[in-house]
């Protein structure tokens, strides 16, 4: 996610996955984990998203509109960017917001890779960014994962060495024109 300040994630009532029944409890154990500093991360994609904690949460923070506040340790910042607009960021937040504050000519050479079908990261999100990077001048390569929804690359084993290249799935021609385009930068480098 490059921009947390987008309108889907300042303004809520916009559920992820279908809706949260009791998002005030959720928001109180992110709350209470945040104080705390326990962390709920470095796992494996789960089996089934939907009975997740770490899952239940993210849809709870998308429901309720506090990715900004999570994410800053700052309550009620989402509301506020929803209200001011993104100067109500405070600067040493800013690069929590790269789509708003990060890019510039100087950014490294950048790859997106986006599935058209994606439902919980806006595909226009990574068009727009590719869009300004290349409007700075930096060298960017947007791969539109044609069919594939979020996460595409993560639901089965690739092997991407195995095979004729041109006998491999949609999914399978954007993983290598992806990886082809990061070889050159490597190589080059």
């Amino acid at each position: 996610m490059l921009d947390p300040a987008r309108k889907r994630h300042i303004h809520p009532g916009q559920p992820l996955l279908g809706p949260v029944d009791d998002v005030d409890k959720s928001l109180s154990e992110i709350d209470s984990v945040m104080q705390s500093g326990g962390v709920l991360d470095g796992y494996p994609f789960p089996e089934n998203p939907l009975t997740d904690q770490r899952i239940k949460w993210i849809r709870t923070m998308h429901q309720a509109a506090r990715y900004a506040d999570v994410l800053t340790r700052c309550p009620g910042l989402a509301q506020r960017i929803a209200i001011e607009g993104t100067s109500a960021i405070p600067e040493e937040y800013r690069i929590l917001f790269p789509a708003s504050f990060g890019l510039t000519p100087s950014f490294p050479p950048t790859v997106l890779l986006h599935g058209d079908r994606d439902d919980l990261v806006e595909f226009d999100q990574s068009s727009m960014v590719a869009e300004k990077l290349r409007a700075l001048g930096v060298d960017t390569y947007f791969e539109n994962a044609v069919g594939q929804g979020h996460g595409f690359e993560t639901k089965e084993v690739i092997d991407l060495d195995a095979g004729d290249a041109a006998d491999g799935s949609v999914m399978e021609d954007s993983l290598r024109r992806v990886i082809a385009v990061l070889e050159k930068h490597v190589s080059s480098g």
